[in-house]
């Protein structure tokens, strides 16, 4: 860094100055020197450590967006849109008003085929008590046809809001994490919602597209919970602590348990 004298400093002065500073003995100039060397490394390195963690901060930023776009167009649209499509089948319709019986087999047939088409967990419908009168099965054969999963806000919110509903929870019945995707069964004659359609997709590749990412990476839930992530050990935990009336929250739904 360069200071500028005054304009009045006279020339004498000056010269002075630059003779007391020469007749300084040797080693303390050279202490001097170094010191300054090291001084200016220090500000080039810290400086070079500064640019290099703002690169990579901004990779890092533009990887977790190329993710969060990849999840989006890929998972989140796509099973939607599917939802969307079978929702307003006339059977689908019937089998929530219960018109139909439960787990009939057109009922069955276009659920699972809407599974097989996104590799989810299970397709289910309910009807607007909450009870599931229809789905897929899982574990090799089970079924949670005449579950009542009111208390869970993917079905209430769907209901009552009629709009597609995200929510990352726990299985109550499977014990399994996965990314709950509902709808609102609209009626075509009346517009009155009268069931909410739902997939569960599992996690298991969200974990690893999540550990190839270079740095520790997580999908965190809007209640602070972990529910993916590159790193096992921190699956359902929360990333900061939890309010009581939260926590009492959580497991009101049995969102992530009921511990």
């Amino acid at each position: 860094m360069s200071v500028s004298l005054p304009c009045d400093f006279s020339l004498s002065k000056r010269l002075g100055f630059r003779l007391n500073a020469m007749r300084q003995p040797l080693g303390l100039r050279l202490v001097k020197f170094f010191a300054a060397a090291v001084i200016s490394l220090l500000v080039a390195t810290l400086s070079e450590s500064w640019f290099s963690e703002k690169q990579q901060r901004e990779r890092d930023t533009g990887q977790l967006h190329s993710l969060a776009s990849h999840l989006n167009e890929r998972t989140f649209d796509r099973i939607v849109d599917d939802l969307n499509g079978l929702a307003p089948m006339p059977f689908i319709q019937d089998t929530a008003k219960g018109v139909l019986p439960p787990d009939n087999s057109e009922a069955l047939a276009a659920i699972h085929t809407v599974r097989a088409a996104l590799k989810s967990d299970l397709v289910y419908l309910l009807n607007r008590a909450g009870i599931v009168v229809a789905s897929t099965r899982y574990d090799g054969g089970k079924s949670i046809t005449g579950n009542n999963y009111a208390f869970r806000p993917y079905f209430s919110r769907a209901l009552q809001e009629a709009r597609p509903v995200f929510y990352p929870a726990l299985g109550a019945a499977t014990r399994k994490r996965g990314l709950y995707f509902s709808v609102p069964v609209v009626d075509i004659r009346d517009a009155s919602v009268t069931g909410v359609a739902v997939v569960k997709s599992p996690l298991d590749g969200f974990d690893e597209r999540l550990r190839q990412q270079p740095n520790p990476t997580l999908l965190v839930s809007g209640e602070g919970v972990v529910f993916a992530g590159s790193r096992p050990q921190w699956l359902l935990r929360t990333v900061y602590p939890l309010a009581e009336s939260e926590r009492q929250a959580l497991q009101r739904t049995r969102q992530f348990g009921s511990e």
